[in-house]
């Protein structure tokens, strides 16, 4: 198979990232979600550099893990 060119993987980012800033949303918080949206998209994008550029998978992986504890730390004060 092919190696994908840049390109392509910048769109394939963009539709998965808009995915999971959709996935993120809740249908309680109304407009509320546009920020929700805005930063859960950034964070995927960021997570999807960090893949390229490590080659590696774990390092996003970890990142979201971090992310993902510090928020509920934050919830649970």
């Amino acid at each position: 198979a092919a190696n994908p060119s840049y390109y392509e993987k910048f769109k394939t980012a963009l539709k998965t990232n808009a995915i999971f800033g959709a996935v993120h949303m809740s249908p309680l918080q109304g407009w509320l979600n546009i920020p929700i949206f805005v930063a859960t998209f950034i964070m995927g994008m960021s997570f999807s550099l960090l893949k390229e550029v490590t080659g590696d998978l774990w390092a996003p992986t970890i990142c979201h893990s971090v992310n993902n504890t510090i928020a509920t730390i934050s919830l649970r004060m």
